[in-house]
């Protein structure tokens, strides 16, 4: 049951992308200019003044990356469930993240008020890649540091007899 519910996960997220890419231009827009306009307010208040405009272009490209960079951590997840972690899986991963991005670059292409980019296909790649090296990471520094606690509780219990 574990299983299923990370791969559940998984789809639901991966078809919350692909509705973000369902919505018109308009809609997009607005979403991302929300967000703009609060970076603005704290770059500004900060006082750092850059134009809406790359603001804005800035804004769009970190969602592209967050959104696969979870989507990597997800999948990386949903397969430590059912199984061992291995370079061959992690490439499965990738490709299967890669494949998500061409659909949903597709998506956009297909849509009549969107744009369909290679660079976004690509800053959805390298996110995929990010969350998967991150998650990988953190996952290492976890199992040496509970391996460090067993050997010292090891030790403890060997001095104490």
């Amino acid at each position: 049951m574990k299983t299923l519910k990370w791969f559940i996960i998984v789809a639901i997220f991966t078809l919350l992308i692909w509705i973000q890419s369902f919505l018109n231009g308009s809609i997009s827009s607005s979403e991302s200019s929300f967000i703009t306009e609060i970076a603005s307010h704290i770059l500004n208040f900060v006082g750092i003044y850059p134009s809406i405009e790359n603001l804005h272009h800035i804004i769009r490209k970190i969602a592209h990356f967050t959104e696969y960079f979870i989507l990597g951590i997800l999948w990386l997840k949903a397969l430590i469930s059912i199984n061992k972690i291995n370079y061959k899986n992690i490439v499965y991963i990738l490709c299967v993240i890669l494949m998500v991005a061409a659909i949903d670059e597709a998506i956009q292409f297909l849509h009549i008020d969107r744009t369909s980019s290679w660079t976004d296909f690509m800053i959805d790649g390298l996110g995929g890649l990010s969350g998967i090296l991150v998650f990988m990471f953190i996952k290492m520094l976890y199992n040496r540091h509970v391996k460090k606690i067993k050997e010292t509780e090891g030790l403890a219990s060997a001095y104490r007899r």
